[in-house]
């Protein structure tokens, strides 16, 4: 599970063996983000093996930098929430290390433009 740095409550949560909750999302990634993450996928969460689930979290740059190379190399546009699950393949995360198949489900984006994305590259210093 890949979030951003600031909308990370599961990551947060995990890492603190109880329910978080962020004061705010101060993340870009807002669309998708959460408070908290439900007490069901925690649960969920916290009992799985390490073999098939791991937690990760990346920069707003990252996942931006990501959304840009997939928009790049396969002419599809998602927001930096998916961005995120794509920066885990494309920054070499160390949550993948070890793991024999890696699978990214993608989401599309209804608050995501070709012009936003291009004012977020220019913002982070990625164009």
């Amino acid at each position: 599970r890949s979030e951003t740095a600031g909308a990370n409550c599961l990551a947060k949560s995990l890492e603190a063996q109880e329910l978080v909750t962020l004061p705010q999302i101060s993340s870009i990634a807002k669309s998708l983000g959460a408070l908290r993450p439900s007490e069901a996928v925690f649960k969920r969460c916290m009992g799985m093996d390490s073999a098939l689930f791991r937690s990760a979290v990346f920069s707003d740059s990252q996942a931006v930098a990501a959304c840009l190379r997939l928009a790049d190399d396969h002419r599809l546009l998602v927001e930096p929430a998916c961005g995120a699950a794509i920066a885990a393949v494309t920054e070499s995360s160390e949550a993948l290390q070890g793991m024999r198949s890696v699978v990214l489900q993608l989401c599309g984006g209804a608050v995501i433009s070709r012009s936003q994305l291009a004012q977020w590259a220019v913002d982070f210093g990625l164009e």
